[in-house]
């Protein structure tokens, strides 16, 4: 049987990102960050989605949030 060698990091720090790639990470967080909005978060069970027809139909359109159900 022959045993296969894994690669070693060229790097001492193995884990650390690039310049570059830290940038791009950055200016994409920012961009979310500047178009944040709410996010619900609902829970129901099946017994539920009558209430769930019900609050959602009452929510103005462009009320500027997210719903997850």
């Amino acid at each position: 049987m022959v045993k296969k060698r894994m690669k070693q990091p060229s790097s001492s720090a193995p884990f650390t990102k690039k310049p570059a790639q830290a940038a791009r990470r950055k200016s994409a967080v920012t961009s979310v960050a500047a178009a944040a909005f709410p996010i619900v978060g609902i829970g129901a069970s099946a017994g539920g989605l009558e209430a769930l027809d019900q609050f959602l139909g009452r929510v103005p359109t462009g009320s500027g949030m997210a719903f997850v159900i």
